[in-house]
C-alpha cells in the first residue's frame, strides 16, 4: 500500500481492489451459503458478535467484509435484521466516524442504508434527526467529520432507501439546499445529488420549505468558522436566486439583506469578499423588494466596503455596488416605469476617490513604484554578498514583484470603480446631479482612454462615455459639447486601435451615443467628427462585428 503513489494507484482505487479480491475468496463464498442458516436466535448472538467486530476489528477486510455481511444479510433476511436495527445503525455509524479509510467508510454507510430499508419507522426517524443535527452542529469541533458522515448517509438513503427518506423531507430537502454550497467538494457534490433526486423543482421545493431553508442559512451565516459563515451567505444568495418570487413573495428579503448586510462592517477576515456577491445576487433577482428594504442602505453599506484598503475586497465591493446600482437605478429609468434613485451623493465621492491620482487604488502610482524598484536593479553598488544598492537581488526581486501584483490589482479596481461610475451614470434620476458631476466623470473617462493605459482600462472607460451621453440626453442636460469635445482625440484613438477588435466595437457604442446627445446642439464640429468616425468604421474596419456595431451606432444616432 506504502508503494501505491509509485506506480500511478491511488489508495482508493488499491483499497476498492483488496475488496474485490476478498469478495471473491472462498471466505466470502462461505459467508454468502451461511447467511441461509441465520434465524431469530442466531441473531441475538449474531449481532453483539459484528458490533464487536466493528468496535475493535483491525484489517480493511475485516471491517468492510464486516458493513458487506450486514448489507447482504438485509437484502436477503432483511426481516431478521428489523429487531436489531437500532443497534446495527449505532455500531455501523460510530465505526464509519472513527475509521479513515474511505472503502470502508462507504461501506459502513451502504449498511446503514442497508438496514433501514427494514427498520421501524421510529429507528428511522432517529437516525433521519441524527444526521440532521450532526450536520447543522456548525460550532461542533469534530463538525467536518460529522458533517460528512451525514452528507454521505442522506445520500445512500436517497439511492437505497428513498421511500424511507421521502418520509422525511421536511427535514432533508432544506439540509441539502444548504449543502449545495457546501465548500467541501465532495459533500456538496452529494448534496447537489440529493437535491437533484428529491426536489420537485427548484421554485415549488423552496417554496414549501422556505422557512427551514432561511433558518438554516441564517444560522450558519451567524457561526463563528468563516467556511461556514461564507456557506451561509452563498445559500441565502442561492435562495434569492432559484425562487425570486417565493422569496420576495413570502417578504423575506428584508431579513436576508438586513442579515447580510450585518456581517459586513468588522475585520476583513479570511473569504469574506465571498459575502459581497451575494449581497448583489439578492438586490439583482429582488430589485423591487430591496429597493422598499431600503436602496440607499444597500448602497452605503457597499459604498463603505468598498473604502477599504484590500485590493482583492475592495474589487469585489465594487463589482457587488456595480450590479446593485444597475438592479435599483435601471439604465434609463423613469419616475413613470420604475422608482428613480438618485445615488450620486452616496456613490460618486468613493468613485472620485478611487480615480484620483494617489487615492490608493489608481495603477499609474503603483507602476510607478513598481519601475522605481525594478530601476534599482540599475545600481551600480554590488555588496560582497551579490546584493544590490544595499539589498540582495533576491530581495529586489521580490519587491518588483510585490510592485507588480500591486499594480495589476490596482488597475482592477480602477475598472470596477469605471464600471460602477458607468451605472450610476446610467440610472441618474436627477439632472442637476448629473450636469453637476459631467465635467469630473468626463475626465475621469478621459484618463482611463489614454492609449497608454491597458485596453480592458480603456474599453471601461468608453461605457462610461456612453453611460454619460445617453443619460444626458435623456434628461435633456445642457453642456455637453463642452466636455465631450477634450475627448474627441482619444475616442478615435480607440476607435484605430490596430490589435484589439472589442475595443473598437466599444469606441463605436461610445461614439454613436455621444452623437445622439449632441444632435439637439445644431451645428457641432464634435459631433461631425464622431459622425465622420463612425462611418469610416463602417465602411473600412476588417472585423465584421465592428463594421456591424458603428453601422447600428450610426443608425441609431442620426434616427
Amino acid at each position: 500500500e506504502q508503494h501505491a503513489p509509485a506506480i500511478g494507484l491511488s489508495q482508493e482505487k488499491l483499497e476498492h481492489a483488496r475488496l474485490q479480491s476478498a469478495k471473491a475468496s472462498p471466505m466470502g463464498e462461505t459467508l454468502d451459503l451461511l447467511m441461509n442458516h441465520v434465524d431469530e436466535e442466531v441473531m441475538k448472538e449474531l449481532v453483539p458478535a459484528i458490533g464487536g467486530v466493528l468496535r475493535s476489528g483491525v484489517g480493511l477486510n475485516t471491517r468492510a467484509g464486516a458493513a458487506r455481511f450486514i448489507s447482504r444479510l438485509c437484502l436477503r433476511r432483511g426481516s431478521l435484521v428489523r429487531p436489531h436495527a437500532g443497534k446495527l445503525f449505532k455500531s455501523l455509524l460510530s465505526a464509519a466516524e472513527s475509521d479513515r479509510s474511505a472503502s470502508v467508510f462507504a461501506a459502513m454507510i451502504a449498511a446503514v442504508a442497508s438496514v433501514a430499508r427494514h427498520a421501524t419507522e421510529a429507528r428511522v426517524n432517529q437516525l433521519v434527526e441524527d444526521a440532521a443535527v450532526s450536520y447543522e452542529a456548525v460550532d461542533d469541533d469534530n463538525h467536518e467529520r460529522r458533517a460528512t458522515l451525514a452528507t454521505a448517509l442522506c445520500l445512500e438513503l436517497s439511492r437505497n432507501a428513498s421511500d424511507a427518506l421521502r418520509d422525511h423531507a421536511t427535514k432533508i430537502l432544506p439540509l441539502a439546499f444548504v449543502g449545495r454550497f457546501d465548500e467541501d467538494e465532495k459533500r456538496r457534490r452529494r448534496w447537489e445529488e440529493v437535491w437533484e433526486e428529491n426536489a420537485s423543482g427548484a421554485s415549488s421545493t423552496c417554496r414549501l420549505y422556505l422557512d427551514e431553508i432561511l433558518a438554516s442559512s441564517l444560522k450558519r451565516l451567524g457561526s463563528s468558522q468563516y467556511q461556514v459563515k461564507r456557506q451561509g451567505a452563498a445559500a441565502l444568495a442561492g435562495l434569492a436566486v432559484a425562487a425570486p418570487d417565493v422569496v420576495a413573495g413570502a417578504g423575506k428579503v428584508p431579513a436576508i439583506l438586513d442579515a447580510l448586510l450585518k456581517e459586513l462592517p468588522g475585520r476583513v477576515w479570511e473569504g469574506k469578499e465571498s459575502l459581497l456577491p451575494g449581497v448583489a445576487d439578492v438586490v439583482e433577482k429582488c430589485p423591487e423588494a430591496s429597493g422598499t428594504f431600503g436602496g440607499e442602505t444597500v448602497v452605503a453599506a457597499l459604498v463603505a466596503e468598498a473604502s477599504r484598503k484590500k485590493s482583492s475586497y475592495r474589487e469585489a465591493a465594487l463589482s457587488a455596488l456595480q450590479r446593485s446600482l444597475t438592479a435599483l437605478a435601471p439604465p434609463g429609468g423613469t419616475k413613470e416605469t420604475s422608482p428613480v434613485c438618485d445615488f450620486f451623493p452616496v456613490a460618486f465621492p468613493l468613485i472620485r476617490d478611487v480615480l484620483s491620482p494617489g487615492g490608493g487604488s489608481d495603477a499609474d502610482g503603483a507602476s510607478g513604484d513598481a519601475s522605481a524598484a525594478a530601476g534599482k536593479d540599475q545600481s551600480p553598488a554590488n555588496d560582497a554578498d551579490g546584493g544590490v544598492g544595499g539589498n540582495t537581488i533576491r530581495e529586489m526581486e521580490e519587491e518588483a514583484h510585490r510592485k507588480a501584483s500591486e499594480a495589476k490589482a490596482g488597475g482592477a479596481v480602477a475598472e470596477r470603480a469605471l464600471e460602477c461610475l458607468a451605472s450610476l451614470c446610467a440610472g441618474a434620476g436627477d439632472a442637476a446631479s448629473l450636469a453637476a458631476a459631467a465635467p469630473a466623470v468626463a475626465s475621469f473617462a478621459g484618463e482611463a482612454i489614454d492609449p497608454s493605459a491597458p485596453w480592458t482600462r480603456r474599453a471601461a472607460g468608453l461605457r462610461v462615455v456612453k453611460s454619460l451621453s445617453t443619460r444626458c440626453g435623456q434628461l435633456n442636460v445642457s453642456g455637453i459639447e463642452a466636455w465631450l469635445d477634450p475627448l474627441r482625440e482619444s475616442m478615435g484613438s480607440c476607435a484605430n486601435d490596430p490589435k484589439v477588435s472589442q475595443l473598437r466595437s466599444v469606441a463605436a457604442e461610445a461614439l454613436g451615443a455621444s452623437t445622439r446627445a449632441l444632435g439637439s446642439v445644431g451645428t457641432s464640429s464634435t459631433r461631425d467628427a464622431f459622425v465622420k468616425k463612425l462611418e469610416e468604421m463602417r465602411d473600412g474596419d476588417r472585423a465584421p462585428d465592428v463594421r456591424g456595431a458603428a453601422h447600428r451606432s450610426l443608425a441609431d444616432a442620426l434616427s
